[in-house]
């Protein structure tokens, strides 16, 4: 009966540790993937701004989730002063209020052009800090957050070129 006992005890403490090692591995994952235009990724943007405080939130995407926009550009510029490549998505034609830009590192206008349809992928992060006696709360880009120094100095870092394939 003693076997037994030990027997059924191991097993228990066994599937216990089983049962607690997929839990945790679980608690680890490191989020969804959503595919967005830029239109729907500009709508999925709340901002909320006050005198102290400034919060920026997706209301599909949480820290840790891929977000891929696969939409079709519709200008994009090198800037040789900076060395960014400005890549700019409309939903609306005419209505550049509907438009969302984006920066990437380097002379991109040699691979990817106008009209041509592009996938960025990048991860969702979310920060918390002060500056200047403003509280910020925001859910941003992980490729394009430094830390909070750079962040008060040059808000964003652009994009690495890594982000953008052609679809």
């Amino acid at each position: 009966m003693k076997k037994v006992t030990i027997a059924i005890l191991i097993i228990f403490c066994f599937t216990t540790a089983i049962f607690i090692c997929g839990c945790s591995e679980q608690n680890n994952n490191t989020g969804k993937t959503v595919t967005m235009t830029a239109k729907e990724h500009l709508d999925d943007i709340e901002t909320i701004y006050a005198t102290d405080e400034i919060i920026k939130n997706f209301n599909s995407l949480d820290e840790g989730d891929t977000l891929i926009i696969q939409d079709t550009i519709l200008n994009i510029n090198y800037d040789d002063a900076t060395d960014r490549t400005i890549i700019v998505f409309v939903s609306t034609e005419g209505d550049l209020s509907d438009s969302m830009k984006f920066e990437f590192e380097g002379k991109l206008t040699d691979s990817f052009y106008n009209d041509e349809q592009v996938r960025i992928t990048v991860k969702i992060k979310h920060v918390e800090f002060s500056y200047q006696n403003i509280s910020y709360d925001m859910e941003l880009y992980e490729e394009q957050w430094v830390n909070e120094e750079y962040f008060n100095s040059y808000r964003y870092k652009p994009l690495p070129q890594s982000c953008i394939t052609k679809i």
